[in-house]
């Protein structure tokens, strides 16, 4: 609960005066539909008692009734507008807000989550808390005013009503939600981690379609999915169940209510009250039960919108990854040093945070890498490489030791100064939906077309793209899906050696493709050492013959062989 007030706070005080004014046009709406009901019960009953009176208004209650419809039509109309203009731009900025805390996150870290997990989150966790507002906050507001103000009237008329509608009020716009929480609590509803379990299940199902087929794996995956649908269709029966329950309930006690104001109000007949204000009075009465239905109804969602408020508050209060908690900005580096990069006695080690067991990947690693060299790692799989530029990029941080950039420790310098100076090759073909220009754009956003041919020719993908209908402006895809692996790779390549970056890292660089278009690549490779640092990371032979050092990082240490 404390998660779920909190986020509503810090998404909701910026915007004040649009709920308030939400909140007057809900509850002048509510007034006007109940004075409407009030008024046309007396209206009614005045005119059918009219035979035994010498003289009846007629304009200002059929002029009250028409003020009511319109006003009560109108204030409904603005609310809708404020409401969900205010909701909908609340939503926004949490999914903003969300997808910048994601990007923050160092790759161990995302991990964690599993795609459909995420998805859930930033979907189905954010819509519920649309309900927050619109079913439980506006409500319970709403009906708290309009029985104070209604008790406040009907006082006039017979006290001991005024005090039975606010006992009434409280029972169901606090006591009810409270017992609804404790009740569904009791049971364990976890609607939305066994929604981000089926779409987990769901997504992997897609992407190892191939492979569930090979393996004869069908009826499990099928089971599985069927066990989850089955989980979120029982929470939804239990619910739907409850809600019915307590509708009963009301229903019940409204008419108990009801039975009662009738018997005090009949013992004041023709004494504090006449025949038509008692049957407006049970018509107001009648109808400010209608406002609590709302209160019930999202009630039932609360304890799932406490769920997802946790499921983000996990995500976004994650001040960690959320922040660069540097306080100095470095922009130009006036002490340049031939030292690019240098890497003091670095430890590291993976942390299994279900064991709680520490694996250590690098031990004591030294390495200076000077400007203008090409510096090759090579060791066996799993050996560390990756984890190496990691710890460079800061996307992790060492148990031990310091990491210099320009002589300048990288924990002084923000991510955002350090990235431009360093561009990444990343193991994984990180191709954006678009074209072969936009996607070679984000590398250098300054370049021409020329630039771009130049540097399509060194990766040889020129002619490739020479062939291509709409040459650079040809869309390829999601993920590259309109190129192959290779085509992919020098892609992936040729726009981090566009950049102005100079420090590269690359990360396999010439994987999938084959030999003699690799020594072409590694040749143009070399030739960028003449203005840019390169540090690469790789199982290739062919690299080493362009190397000014090879070093092999084996059992956690960097042996230097050349």
């Amino acid at each position: 609960m404390k998660n779920l007030i909190f986020l509503l706070f810090n998404l909701y005080k910026n915007k004040f005066l649009i709920i308030l004014i939400t909140f007057l046009c809900s509850f002048i709406a509510s007034l006007s539909g109940i004075f409407l009901i009030g008024i046309s019960g007396w209206f009614i009953t005045e005119s059918f008692l009219v035979g035994s009176l010498i003289y009846l208004n007629l304009f200002v209650p059929s002029s009250l009734v028409r003020a009511f419809s319109f006003s009560k039509v109108l204030f409904r109309y603005l609310e809708r507008i404020y409401g969900h203009s205010v909701i909908l731009k609340t939503l926004s900025d949490l999914r903003v807000l969300i997808f910048k805390s994601l990007i923050e996150f160092n790759p161990r870290e995302l991990s964690y989550y599993r795609n459909g997990d995420l998805i859930t989150r930033m979907t189905n966790d954010v819509d519920n808390l649309d309900s927050a507002f619109l079913f439980i906050v506006n409500p319970i507001i709403v009906a708290i005013c309009s029985s104070i103000l209604l008790s406040y009237v009907l006082n006039i008329f017979i006290s001991k009503i005024s005090f039975i509608l606010i006992i009434t009020s409280l029972v169901f716009c606090i006591i009810t939600p409270i017992f609804i929480f404790k009740y569904l609590s009791l049971f364990n509803d976890n609607s939305q981690e066994h929604l981000g379990n089926l779409k987990n299940n769901l997504l992997d199902s897609i992407d190892g379609y191939k492979d569930i087929i090979l393996m004869n794996i069908t009826n499990n995956v099928l089971e599985k999915f069927d066990f989850y649908n089955k989980k979120l269709e029982s929470n939804k029966f239990f619910r739907l169940h409850l809600i019915t329950f307590i509708k009963s309930i009301l229903i019940f006690f409204s008419g108990i209510i009801l039975s009662l104001i009738l018997w005090i109000s009949i013992n004041k007949l023709n004494i504090s009250i006449n025949a038509s204000e008692l049957v407006s009075i049970t018509f107001i009465v009648f109808v400010l039960f209608e406002i609590f239905i709302p209160i019930i109804n999202g009630s039932i969602n609360l304890q799932s919108l406490i769920q997802s408020s946790n499921r983000i508050n996990n995500i976004i209060k994650n001040d960690k990854y959320l922040y660069d908690k540097n306080n100095k900005i470095i922009n130009n580096f006036i002490n340049i040093d031939d030292k690019i990069i240098k890497l003091s006695n670095i430890d590291f080690s993976y942390k299994d945070n279900l064991l709680n067991i520490k694996t250590p990947i690098l031990k004591k690693i030294n390495l200076t890498i000077n400007s203008g060299e090409i510096i090759t790692i090579g060791g066996p799989s799993g050996s560390g490489k990756s984890t190496l530029l990691n710890l460079i990029l800061q996307l992790e941080n060492p148990d031990n030791g310091y990491i210099k950039y320009r002589n300048i420790d990288i924990n002084n310098i923000p991510k955002e100064t350090l990235y431009k100076k360093i561009s990444y090759l990343s193991q994984d073909n990180s191709i954006f939906l678009g074209t072969i220009k936009s996607n070679l754009l984000i590398g250098n956003n300054y370049a021409t077309d020329d630039d771009l041919w130049s540097i399509l020719k060194k990766m040889d993908l020129d002619n490739f793209v020479y062939t291509l209908p709409n040459k650079l402006n040809t869309w390829i895809g999601e993920s590259g899906i309109n190129l192959s692996i290779g085509q992919a790779r020098r892609l992936c390549l040729a726009r981090v050696l566009i950049s102005n970056s100079e420090l590269l890292l690359l990360d396999e660089p010439t994987y999938g493709i084959d030999t003699e278009t690799e020594k072409h690549i590694i040749y143009h490779i070399n030739n960028f050492s003449k203005e840019k640092t390169i540090l690469i990371v790789t199982h290739s032979d062919l690299i080493k013959n362009i190397s000014d050092k090879f070093y092999i990082l084996k059992d956690g240490r960097l042996q230097l062989t050349i």
